[in-house]
């Protein structure tokens, strides 16, 4: 577990205001709490080589993530993190991270926005899908001729209980295997 404190006006987690430049993989987890700790503003801003984030129990902008520029992200896990609510409140149209996702694994995190058509559009290159202990039916039919590459697809404990519709019983027909 490594504990965040505050310093005046800036937030630091174990001594860090930013993650070096050269880190290629990034794993933080605080401990379980009513209140998930928020990631720093500007926290994810120089890690051009960043290709694997994963977070647990934090907080953070669903609006506009910390590592909304991690343009080479490869792996994107967040558990149990919720929104902080205290970003700027605009979709941006600019989702770098998204473009180079290759693996998405949502666990115990509500964001329906990151599964939305608009952003499932910029996740051309995504093989893998995971959602765990959220509504991850819904999204079945938003993937119809979406995320052209995925190959794996895994929703586990999901919050609402599978409802047959014709709407999306052909999702997966243009999937050979």
């Amino acid at each position: 577990t490594i504990l965040m404190r505050k310093e005046q006006s800036n937030m630091e987690i174990q001594g860090l205001r930013t993650i070096p430049v050269e880190t290629s993989s990034f794993f933080l987890a605080f401990e379980i709490s009513k209140h998930p700790h928020a990631l720093p503003d500007g926290f994810f801003d120089h890690c051009s080589k960043l290709g694997v984030l994963v977070l647990y129990c934090c907080s953070f902008s669903f609006a506009s993530p910390s590592f909304l520029e991690c343009r080479g992200l490869r792996f994107l896990g967040l558990d149990h993190c919720i929104d902080d609510q205290f970003g700027d409140g605009e979709d941006h149209t600019e989702w770098a991270c998204l473009y180079s996702l290759w693996v998405l694994d949502l666990r115990y995190t509500d964001w329906n926005e990151i599964l939305s058509e608009e952003k499932m559009d910029l996740m051309t290159n995504i093989r893998e899908l995971n959602i765990e202990g959220v509504m991850g039916w819904q999204y079945i039919a938003h993937l119809q001729c979406r995320l052209p590459n995925l190959q794996r697809l895994r929703i586990i404990k999901p919050t609402c209980q599978w409802e047959t519709s014709q709407d999306v019983d052909d999702s997966f027909t243009d999937k050979a295997s």
